[in-house]
């Protein structure tokens, strides 16, 4: 199944890479479970359902806005690709990673 989490995690960054500045302020949230239902990862479907992932974007996006403190963001990491997830799952995924450092406030993309 760690295989597969990394597909997943790999398959959103290469759909978001033109659109991904890793300092951004803005966050389009991604759902992880869905994009591995997608992809045919019934295993990791199940596992994440409900967990997100973001996308750092260069500019806003469409979508609901919400403007929220970053300091909530303090256990996360940060792929080479610039996406964005919880430490655990990164941790689980085994994908090189930083801790991520969000900004003090940032614009969540709902949608």
């Amino acid at each position: 199944m760690k295989n597969e989490l990394q597909e997943v995690i790999k398959s959103i960054g290469e759909e978001y890479a033109s659109a991904i500045s890793q300092d951004s302020t803005y966050l389009l949230e991604v759902d992880l479970a869905g994009k591995a239902e997608k992809l045919g990862y019934g295993k990791v479907r199940d596992k994440y359902r409900g967990a997100t992932a973001f996308a750092p974007l260069k500019d806003s996006a469409p979508g609901m806005k919400v403007m929220f403190d970053g300091r909530g963001f303090s256990r996360h990491a940060q792929f080479d690709s610039g996406m964005i997830v919880p430490e655990h799952i990164a941790k689980e995924a085994g994908l090189p990673h930083k801790a991520y450092i969000p900004h003090e406030s940032m614009i969540r993309i709902i949608g």
